[in-house]
């Protein structure tokens, strides 16, 4: 009778259990929402990332964080979508222009193919720290772009790994789409394991609460 207490009371590993995974849906699904304006996309990855640190730690209600993360870093995180975002949408145009028109040639089309391609593996790449680092650091969107080019190629065995749990993560959903209820917060579980050592090495002397 007391296991069983112990299991279903209010401090019991069932209540706790399921706290935990409503947690996860409910900052997936939070998540989820606030990317649908689509410019919105890169505070909802800062905000999603800051809170998911917090909730490793037990830190704070998370809702609030999530909005407090997302609201104030508003503005830097919109610059950044709209350039890596732009970037990236060049390179696939490119590619697609590549495909279409020198079809004919194919060796210049396979140059063009590696060349544009190692430019949005970059691209990515860079993407995978500018939001974490805009979570953590109180810096301009300039300054965050600056440290996530650095971070990429500082860090190259890490952002080969970053953007491998990002496509396992893309594939999981492509073939079981429910599980974008708990992949959002479950990949920025992830990445804090892989990215936080590393902003941890370049933490400037003014940061944010993180």
């Amino acid at each position: 009778m007391k296991d069983i207490k112990k299991i279903f009371g209010y401090e019991g590993s069932f209540i706790t259990v399921t706290e935990k995974i409503f947690d996860i849906m409910f900052l997936s699904i939070l998540w989820f929402l606030s990317c649908i304006p689509l410019l919105t996309i890169g505070a909802a990855v800062t905000a999603l990332y800051y809170t998911v640190q917090k909730a490793k730690k037990n830190e704070g209600y998370l809702y609030r964080e999530y909005w407090k993360a997302f609201r104030q870093n508003l503005k830097p995180s919109l610059i950044l979508w709209l350039v890596i975002g732009g970037l990236t949408q060049i390179f696939l145009l490119n590619i697609g222009i590549v495909r279409a028109k020198m079809s004919g040639n194919i060796n210049i089309q396979i140059f063009f193919f590696v060349f544009y391609g190692l430019c949005l593996f970059f691209i990515l790449g860079i993407q995978m720290y500018a939001f974490p680092a805009l979570s953590r650091f109180d810096m301009p969107a300039g300054w965050i772009l600056k440290l996530s080019i650095y971070l990429c190629f500082r860090h190259i065995g890490r952002t080969i790994l970053v953007l491998g749990v990002t496509a396992m993560a893309f594939a999981f959903v492509y073939y079981c789409w429910p599980v974008i209820l708990v992949i959002p917060y479950l990949t920025h579980c992830v990445y804090g394991y892989l990215i936080e050592p590393v902003l941890e090495l370049h933490m400037p002397k003014t940061t944010q609460e993180g």
